[in-house]
């Protein structure tokens, strides 16, 4: 018992640390976190990651589950959860007849859940929200009054991170509901090399947005073997602010001038997001899970240099199996959980008519720990593809490995001693 709340406490510097090492090591790497606020990192807590990341009607019976706050109302009344998560992502790049291969990788989620009695549940996560990582060249653009040109050279990293409270509460032995409140804030740093003949124009942008968002979510289970599960995400204005920093490099005289500023940048607005999610247990240790979600992106009235957001849908489908509890417990083997997932993002950017959507499928294994809780190590591999090569577009084949640990203590419960 020590232990686990040592190594809990060793979990939560970790993530904290992690909030500052998200601007400088960035978890994306793909050309398309350039538009907005970067890429949404679709990556959960727990078993989801191998699910397609679907489970907007499982509870948090069994594992911490922070894709609807409602599931916390069906946390067991001993139980304390703490999970602690990590990404690899390997991406191939293709344009044209030109190809690259990067890889990225770095923390994912932390989160806390405990149960504070036989009908509610809280739960404290951190994780990213955005990720920015690219880099750009071979940029020309004419100079000002001449017909010659400059070249410019771009990158950036960051993102949002979301630090989010949840609490669940049964209403009755079927219907739980659900509530959560995020502080969403992050730095995204972009700075440009512009190569005028033999001078070098250099400006570096460090943007920071932060803000508040609440939402709500509803489960019900229409029977032992049916569950539904419904969310929904307030829109959000994030306010920001940029400091800037503008230098001249003169190769003839070496004269280097630096100018810093404090500027607004506009606000960038999350839009509506609503949720549907079902779940059948077709017979013991199988399970099937299905989701929709959209987001409402038309009504921000936002667009990028690029393009224009439009409205986004998202489909999630899972399935999980696990022999148990009719199999041998004594073979270690009955005791994992095998998932298997697929699911579609369609994108809330559209480039010269064309929407960047996504989609992928996943597989995931659950190794217990012990026998006496639900601890667990979670691994997943998903593999997907995003974006294509029409008009100048630039697709994107990944792979994408998740590691997850999810530790369980049992909390004011005496020990009893024979």
């Amino acid at each position: 018992m020590k232990m686990n709340k040592l190594f809990t406490a060793i979990l939560v510097v970790i993530g904290f640390t992690q909030i500052k090492a998200q601007n400088s090591n960035s978890l994306s790497s793909s050309p398309y976190s350039l538009y907005g606020l970067g890429l949404e990192n679709p990556l959960s807590t727990g078993k989801n990651d191998g699910l397609g990341y679907a489970g907007l009607a499982m509870t948090s019976a069994n594992s911490l589950n922070l894709l609807n706050p409602a599931s916390l109302g069906g946390i067991n009344q001993h139980s304390l959860f703490y999970n602690i998560g990590f990404k690899l992502e390997s991406k191939y790049l293709e344009q044209n007849r030109d190809s690259e291969h990067i890889t990225s990788g770095n923390f994912s989620n932390l989160a806390l859940g405990m149960a504070i009695n036989n009908r509610s549940g809280i739960a404290l996560s951190l994780m990213p929200k955005t990720d920015v990582g690219y880099e750009v060249s071979g940029l020309y653009s004419p100079i000002e009054g001449s017909s010659e040109l400059f070249e410019t050279e771009a990158e950036g990293n960051g993102g949002l991170n979301n630090f989010m409270l949840s609490y669940g509460y049964a209403l009755t032995d079927k219907l739980r509901f659900g509530a959560n409140a995020s502080l969403l804030f992050g730095e995204i740093t972009e700075t440009q090399f512009n190569y005028i003949q033999s001078n070098i124009l250099y400006i570096a942008d460090e943007n920071d947005y932060s803000g508040f968002r609440f939402g709500a979510g509803l489960q019900y289970d229409l029977s032992k073997s049916i569950s539904l599960g419904l969310t929904a995400k307030t829109p959000v204005s994030l306010s920001g602010s940029q400091t800037r920093t503008i230098s001249q490099y003169y190769a003839d005289d070496e004269i280097v001038a630096g100018i810093v500023e404090e500027n607004e940048v506009d606000n960038f607005d999350l839009p509506l997001e609503l949720g549907f999610g079902l779940q059948l247990k077709l017979m013991d240790g199988f399970d099937v899970l299905a989701d929709y979600k959209r987001h409402f992106w038309s009504s921000t009235n936002q667009s990028d240099a690029l393009g224009k957001f439009t409205d986004q849908d998202f489909f999630n489908l899972g399935f999980s199996f696990s022999p148990l509890p009719n199999s041998n417990p004594l073979i270690y083997a009955n005791h994992l959980e095998y998932r298997a997932g697929a699911y579609y993002d369609s994108g809330n950017l559209e480039i010269n008519d064309q929407k960047i959507s996504k989609y992928g499928l996943s597989l995931g294994i659950g190794f217990p720990l012990n026998k006496q809780d639900k601890s667990m190590i979670n691994l997943s591999y998903s593999y997907g593809t995003q974006g294509n090569i029409n008009n100048g577009l630039i697709k994107e084949n990944f792979h994408l490995l998740s590691l997850n640990f999810s530790f369980e203590d049992l909390i004011f419960v005496t020990r009893k001693f024979n």
